[in-house]
């Protein structure tokens, strides 16, 4: 599923960084998602993070994890 149709699924979603954690050549974002989804009307509010990899001053990795203790453990750092 790319990028437009997982959208399509929501009358709104959003992501609003809430904290970046710079560890070397990585940065650890703290987001927390919010929306609506289409239809249903379900509302959905958590915190998740991303690792962002860095190289010459632009992105070459990112990974997606559950929450701010799960993204720390993977760049060797604890809460």
């Amino acid at each position: 599923m790319d990028r437009a149709q997982y959208l399509e699924a929501w009358e709104y979603f959003r992501l609003e960084p809430r904290e970046y954690i710079p560890v070397d050549d990585r940065v650890v974002v703290v987001i927390h998602a919010f929306g609506r989804g289409r239809g249903g009307g379900v509302a959905i509010e958590h915190d998740l993070a991303h690792v962002w990899t860095f190289r010459d001053g632009l992105a070459v990795r990112h990974a997606s994890f559950s929450g701010r203790a799960e993204a720390l453990a993977a760049v060797g750092l604890s809460e």
